[in-house]
């Protein structure tokens, strides 16, 4: 765990809401110099805190069907469970690895085009890791929620957040808008001019053709990926199971977890949970009590949940691989 100060924190909660905005504009709002500003975000990502800038990309307007799967695992060494981690981790069409403590083991997000797409890559996984696996449970993200994380700043009262919500039918793009939403998934900081340089185009091709893609929704943002252990936070995963689906209450539920500062992420899905959130916490004491909250204000709704600890985030990328 490192130790941080207001300005650090306040750094990175600025870089969390815009990873791209100009050091003027980051260092106007903290009210420090540029020279400061660019002193610390590059502190922050040389002492490991930022693990990375990338770019929120609504997965649904590229084509895809984002799989999410969660696994049981048993028979397994740790050898062959790093085995099975880093390939998952090194395939272009997995966007998402996380360890887990609870009912599950491992999480994973898998790119695919439709749901043979999906079945040919979830075939050859069973082939060489089936015997370890002792229970399933595939979901498809109908919606995804992403708010600002409120930790890192210690914000512990209801409030709007920003808000980036990835659904929607897909759009066509070529291969100059698949190329540049792939440069800003690995650094969402990366200039026109590098981008322009890389791409054989001109800085103002590369102006106008992200101005579109955030026009259309399928750039949404730019974020940070922390280092949650470094940071001494800690992140959750919430199922929750309804004993009734009343419009009117499931909306107020909704908008107490829009607001609630611990809620990093709502996901709406087919085939999963009836309700899940997820929580960025400093202390699990604040998770306890938000859950304990929920319970007393909507106990017509809430027949019971479960909760995980996400101990290890192996990997996150929002952009699959382009559709040939």
């Amino acid at each position: 765990m490192v130790s941080l100060n207001e300005l650090d924190r306040r750094i990175l909660f600025e870089l969390d809401k815009d990873a791209r905005q100009p050091l003027s504009r980051l260092a106007s709002r903290i009210s420090i110099s540029k020279d400061v500003a660019n002193y610390r975000m590059k502190k922050l990502v040389e002492t490991g805190v930022i693990r990375k800038f990338y770019a929120v990309v609504n997965f649904h307007k590229l084509g895809y069907l984002p799989f999410r799967i969660f696994l049981k695992l048993h028979n397994l060494t740790h050898k062959k469970m790093e085995e099975m981690v880093n390939e998952l981790v090194s395939s272009e069409r997995v966007g998402w690895v996380v360890s887990c403590e609870g009912n599950w083991d491992l999480n994973i997000m898998i790119w695919a085009r439709n749901l043979y797409d999906f079945h040919q890559f979830w075939k050859g996984f069973l082939e060489r890791y089936g015997t370890h696996i002792e229970d399933k449970w595939v979901s498809i993200i109908h919606t995804l929620r992403q708010y600002t994380r409120m930790c890192l700043i210690g914000e512990d009262k209801p409030m709007q957040k920003k808000e980036m919500v990835s659904r929607g039918l897909p759009i066509e793009l070529d291969s100059l808008d698949w190329e540049i939403i792939k440069i800003l998934g690995e650094n969402a900081r990366e200039s026109l001019l590098n981008m322009a340089k890389k791409l054989n185009v001109t800085p103002k091709a590369v102006d106008y053709r992200l101005k579109k893609l955030m026009k259309n929704d399928v750039v949404q943002g730019f974020r940070i990926l922390p280092n949650l252990e470094l940071l001494g936070y800690k992140y959750y995963k919430v199922h929750f199971r309804f004993s009734n689906f009343n419009k009117e209450r499931v909306a107020e539920i909704t908008k107490y977890a829009r607001l609630n500062p611990a809620v990093v992420y709502i996901d709406e899905m087919i085939g999963g949970a009836d309700f899940e959130l997820e929580f960025q916490v400093s202390r699990e004491e604040i998770l306890r009590k938000t859950l304990a909250d929920m319970r007393d204000r909507f106990s017509d709704l809430i027949r019971d949940f479960e909760t995980m600890y996400y101990y290890n985030e192996h990997k996150l990328v929002w952009v699959p691989p382009r559709i040939s």
